[in-house]
């Protein structure tokens, strides 16, 4: 009896509670509707110093301010790691980009563009660029970030108008004369590493490393009378060194060209170019191809010279000819453990390499 009482006594409590705290809700309700919320003024955020939400900032604009500059002749890149959101292009004679502790210049993810050209972009009815003379880029590196690009050329598919005749190479030179590269390093690249084209002439290429370009390290086309040496063409998806369309003599000496992914090195239609001192090794196919444009007429590469160039433990033939390309000679070259043969084609006597 008494523990009944007690649960009666309880809920009539609870009762008496809820009644209140409805009586409550429903005065709250009467007065939330009769007064009328106070209108507040609007507050600038600024005055409270809070950071601005802003796009994202390109730190090489002031390297083409500089390039651009008419009274600038010489351009000093101090240390440090540069985030280029579209090219930098280097189209007025005379100049220098001179870099300073090794500088890093990098393609900012998705850009999808080249990172540096050497020339100028307006082509000719002929399809060459008005030449640019006396160019000099020194002691940089450029990082092409290819794994965030998402395609070969500037700005869209491939040749389809605009600047999408412009391969994302790591460095192009483009109707470029009388210049020079030295001591740069080029990583991962959409496409090349280091492409001449539209009629190169007289470019001093020395101390390039190119590693990992989506196609080729070092691709010339369209070049003559260059010389490139100290050359470390090593890691790329395609050929370290590949030649292609009026290639005429140049001279290409003293370096690596190893570990590539297809061949090592490659020719077509190339003429008198000679090759010196080269290691080419390791590489995925044959370590040097020499072919012409599916039996294309005036295609093959012709009457060039490989001099005391080694090619070893290639994936195919050390020196394979493809075609019969008349005029090509091995002098003094060494082929070794290659896993097809050491010489394949038809190449001028003495050809025989050295074991």
């Amino acid at each position: 009896m008494e523990a009944y009482c007690r649960a009666g006594r309880s809920r009539r409590w609870l009762a008496a509670a809820l009644a209140g705290i409805a009586s409550l809700l429903a005065v709250a309700g009467a007065e939330e509707t009769a007064v009328p919320a106070p209108e507040l003024a609007p507050i600038d955020l600024s005055s409270l110093g809070l950071p601005k939400k802003t796009p994202p900032s390109d730190a090489c604009q002031f390297l083409r301010d500089q390039l651009a500059d008419p009274s600038v002749r010489e351009v000093i890149l101090p240390a440090g790691t540069y985030v280029c959101a579209k090219p930098v292009v280097m189209n007025r004679d005379g100049v220098t980009l001179r870099g300073q502790g090794r500088p890093l210049l990098k393609l900012a993810d998705y850009a999808d563009s080249p990172l540096l050209v050497l020339g100028r972009l307006d082509d000719g009815p002929d399809g060459v660029p008005p030449p640019v003379t006396g160019l000099l880029v020194e002691g940089i590196v450029l990082d092409g970030n290819r794994a965030h690009q998402r395609g070969e050329c500037w700005g869209g598919p491939c040749d389809t108008g605009g600047t999408t005749g412009v391969r994302n190479n790591g460095l192009t030179l483009r109707g470029v004369r009388d210049s020079a590269v030295r001591d740069v390093e080029i990583l991962g690249a959409r496409s090349g590493g280091l492409v001449t084209e539209r009629d190169c002439a007289r470019i001093h290429v020395t101390g390039l490393k190119a590693r990992d370009s989506f196609f080729d390290g070092l691709s010339v086309n369209w070049t003559r009378d260059s010389v490139f040496e100290k050359l470390d063409l090593a890691g790329n998806a395609f050929a370290g060194l590949t030649m292609d369309v009026r290639v005429t003599g140049n001279v290409f000496r003293d370096g690596d060209v190893s570990a590539n992914r297809d061949v090592g090195i490659f020719l077509r239609r190339a003429d008198a170019n000679r090759f010196e001192r080269l290691r080419v090794a390791d590489n995925a196919s044959h370590g040097v191809f020499l072919s012409d444009a599916d039996g294309q007429a005036g295609s093959c590469a012709v009457d060039n010279v490989f001099s005391q160039v080694e090619a070893s433990r290639n994936g195919r033939d050390g020196f394979h000819m493809d075609r019969d390309c008349p005029g090509n000679r091995l002098l003094d070259c060494a082929a070794a453990g290659n896993k097809g043969e050491q010489v394949h084609g038809a190449w001028v006597p003495p050809s025989a390499p050295r074991p």
